[in-house]
């Protein structure tokens, strides 16, 4: 299983992704790569996300957040 971290460096192409960041703070990180951004952690952790999920992942430290409470990362 692709690390969470490499996962989110890959969608957004950067290399550095502090927790706090959030969309406003990552130029690539727009509504097509939010979209790329959904279908990977669905296909790498199996998982269907809720659409209140997908609404929530606004920042680093929420993605990781909705993932912790599905217990994959």
């Amino acid at each position: 299983m692709v690390p969470l971290d490499n996962l989110l460096k890959q969608i957004f192409k950067v290399g550095d992704l502090p927790t706090e960041a959030t969309m406003n703070d990552i130029e690539t990180w727009d509504s097509l790569t939010h979209m790329d951004l959904v279908t990977e952690i669905e296909t790498t952790y199996d998982i269907a996300l809720t659409g209140d999920e997908i609404a929530d992942m606004q920042s680093i430290g929420a993605i990781r957040q909705v993932l912790q409470t599905r217990g994959v990362a």
